[in-house]
Order: C-alpha cells, then structure tokens, then sequence
C-alpha cells in the first residue's frame, strides 16, 4: 500500500524533534528516562585498559548500571600476572568486591589461518590466568576474518579456519567451565557456509558457542535491528543468549557510532533499542546490549 504524501517527511521531523527534545524534557521525565537506562542489561568491553585504571571500570560500571564487562588483559599483565599469581589476585579484587560478572576478551584474524585446530598461544596464556589467578564467566573471542585482506579472494578457507577455532575454544571452555562467545557481524548471514549446504557461516558459528555478540553497530534502533534481521531470525532457529552490540568509538563508518551523540540520546536509544528486541525474532535469548568501549563510553558519560 502506497503512503500518503508527506507522511515520510513527517515521520522524520518527528523523530528528528523526538531526539532534540531530549534534552529539553522536564527533569522528572529526564530522570525517568535515566531509570529506564539503569535497567537495560548491559555488557560493557573493556579495551586497552591496564590493571591500574580497572577500579574506574568498577566505578563506571555501577555508575551506569552494567552488570557484566568483558575484560582484554594486556599482554604484558597476563604474563605478569601469571609469574606473579598474588599480584594479579590483587588486580582483580575491584572486580570481585562489585560483583561484577567478567568475561575475558581476546582475538587475532590471523589465528584463523595458522593451525586454527590448535589453541593459539595467547589464548592459552589466558586461560591459566582463569585457572590460577581470576575464574571468569567466560570467554569472549573476537577475531573478525573479514578484516584479512584476502577474505575476498580466500573467503572459504577463512570460513573454515575461523569454525575450527570456534570450535576447539568451545571445547577447550567446556572443560573449565567457561561460558564460550565470539563477536559476529549480522551479514555473516549472508556468507555461506562451504561444508554446509543451505547454511550461513552466522549459522554454523551459533552451533559452536553457548551465547553470541551480534556487532550491529549503528545509532538508530531501528537501522540497528533492520541490519540485524536476519542474525536475530538465526538466533530464533538456534536458541542461545545473545548481546546486541553498539558502539561508542570515534571514527567508526557514519551511522554507526553514539560519539558525540550525547549521554541523553545514548540512554533514550538504549532504552528503546532494548525494547524493540525484546519484541523481535529471538527475544526469549536477548541478554542485554554490548557496549564497545570503555573509555569512549566514560568520556561519552563525562562530556
């Protein structure tokens, strides 16, 4: 059925008065709104972040609500901290006294094409800190083949690398007790699977994780889950608890970043984002929104 004229212009004046109002909205609303925010799950990633400045995650965190944070270890630390146990028991205190749920974050592209039927030596460093000094929730793998340069060209070759190593971390998990997820972009469903016919490369990804962070990453609820469609139409096939990603990095592809958007339209999209999912495809698995990243996420907050 065809729109009557004008009924799109008005539509988007209205949602473009909708944002600037936000700020302009009496402080009873405005604290209402705050609330709604507070109560939207949230999992915050936690990049080049040294142990030294994790109490400001803490504090952040409670701040703001969040109740899970996936953590990337510096190299140096987790070496450190696998030579000195006490020292990195010490580190991680901030984090038990919140109570915060922690995941630990790792990835390389490159793992996927050097024997990704092997953990890769990172990987396993990180996994004796779990065994020795912090036991984690789980692992939050992010490795993203399509940055590779020759993804165009090997496409199929790095599908299969990147499903052995989701697998082999799965089951190296597994026997820890880890929680296993990967970061995955929503138009994986749209690269096939070349040992699978009829199935999606995001398909064959969910059946080798127990939850998933879907990186649809863009500053409009709406464009947000339109770009995620058939990755949430995935997750209603396959069951399992997923994240869904927004960013809040600089220099991200236009559309798809809250920098410089303001706290107030980040908290009002939120709100409304967590609601549109819980009436999409696979709302029963929604577990929250991933927040990516920390320190662009306080000076978002700080600003």
């Amino acid at each position: 059925m065809k729109a009557k004229p004008g009924i799109g212009r008005r539509r988007w004046i209205g949602a473009a008065l909708a944002t600037a109002g936000l700020g302009l909205l009496p402080a009873g609303r405005r604290a209402a709104a705050a609330d709604g925010f507070q109560a939207v799950p949230k999992h915050l990633q936690v990049l080049r972040t040294a142990p030294a400045s994790w109490p400001q995650v803490v504090e952040l965190s409670r701040r703001m609500g969040i109740g899970a944070v996936a953590l990337s270890i510096p190299p140096e630390d987790r070496k450190r901290f696998l030579a000195d146990n006490p020292a990195g028991i010490a580190a991680f205190e901030p984090f038990r006294r919140a109570g915060l749920d922690v995941r630990c974050m790792i990835g390389d592209a490159e793992w996927v094409r050097d024997r990704p039927d092997a953990l890769p030596l990172e990987l396993i460093e990180l996994l004796h800190v779990h065994e020795r000094v912090f036991r984690f929730k789980g692992l939050l793998l992010d490795v993203q083949p399509q940055t590779l340069p020759d993804w165009k060209t090997e496409r199929a070759a790095l599908v299969r690398g990147t499903l052995s190593l989701y697998a082999t971390a799965h089951a190296a998990c597994k026997v820890r007790q880890l929680s296993f997820a990967a970061a995955l972009a929503p138009w994986y469903v749209a690269t096939p699977d070349p040992d699978r016919r009829g199935a999606s490369f995001f398909d064959s990804s969910l059946r080798r994780m127990d939850e998933a962070l879907v990186m649809a990453y863009r500053n409009d609820p709406d464009k947000a889950i339109a770009l995620a469609q058939g990755a949430l139409a995935a997750l209603e096939r396959r069951p399992i608890p997923y994240w869904f990603g927004v960013s809040t990095q600089p220099g991200n592809a236009p559309g798809s970043s809250y920098h410089g958007l303001g706290l107030a339209r980040f908290q009002h999209d939120l709100v409304a984002l967590r609601e549109r999912l819980e009436d999409s495809p696979g709302r029963p698995q929604f577990a929250g929104i991933a927040i990516h990243q920390f320190a662009t996420l306080r000076a978002l907050a700080n600003a």
